[in-house]
């Protein structure tokens, strides 16, 4: 009989042991399958944060405005985090000399006051030529919500007329004229090739949103951009 009861006692013991480590191990892949989770969730947002996912508002016709009302609007949408709006005008540029492309390259222009292409934007690291990668920050820094009568130009823009960051220089449509000071100067190409000095990267102006709506005498809006908070849920904003 105690042998039988040594017997019955080993086996409690044994069963017992089993499932203990049966619950270790359950207890184990628990904690490893949350770690995971966990994991995979910081990994997602990692990667959503570093995509620049969104939509643009533009009008249909290339003729027509954005309203400003209607891009602010769009702005307070659930799951808009950020925004870019953008106003382009064609101005004039005193005593600054274009850049032309010619048979031996790039050489400048004689005529003086020939008009070129501009941008105004709030941020100009959100324009798809910086996003996209056709054009690099080279010196100076970007137009950033808040700044005032500021531009960017090209490096090849700037040797050619002498110009740095920290530099003014005049910019004019029609009666208008605003003075800018360069902050930044910026590399790169367009991405088409191009024969008219107006559409050349080396002769475009990027500058704040309300230094372009001043030239054009107009608040209206060329277009606006808009980031999305989950790139997952873009067609649900």
């Amino acid at each position: 009989m105690i042998k039988q009861a040594l017997v019955a006692v080993r086996r409690k013991r044994q069963r017992s042991l089993v499932i203990g480590l049966i619950m270790t191990l359950a207890l184990t892949l628990l904690v490893s399958t949350l770690a995971v989770q966990h994991t995979m969730e910081q990994l997602r947002k990692s990667i959503e944060g570093g995509i620049r996912a969104g939509f643009s508002l533009t009008s249909r016709r290339t003729s027509d405005i954005v309203p400003s009302s209607l891009a602010q609007k769009v702005s307070r949408l659930e799951g808009i985090k950020a925004h870019n709006y953008r106003v382009e005008a064609v101005a004039a540029l005193p005593d600054k000399r274009l850049v032309e492309t010619a048979n031996r390259g790039v050489q400048l222009d004689v005529r003086p006051t020939e008009e070129t292409k501009l941008v105004g934007v709030e941020r100009s690291d959100y324009l798809s030529e910086f996003t996209g990668r056709l054009y690099r920050l080279r010196q100076g820094k970007h137009i950033t919500p808040g700044s005032k009568n500021v531009a960017l130009i090209h490096e090849v823009f700037a040797g050619q007329n002498k110009l740095r960051p920290g530099d003014q220089m005049v910019i004019v449509k029609g009666e208008r004229r605003v003075t800018v000071t360069i902050v930044g100067i910026f590399d790169g190409r367009n991405e088409k090739p191009t024969i008219m000095p107006t559409d050349m990267a080396e002769n475009r102006l990027i500058t704040n949103l309300e230094t372009a709506q001043q030239l054009n005498g107009s608040t209206a809006l060329t277009g606006a951009t808009y980031l999305v908070e989950r790139p997952d849920r873009l067609k649900e904003v």
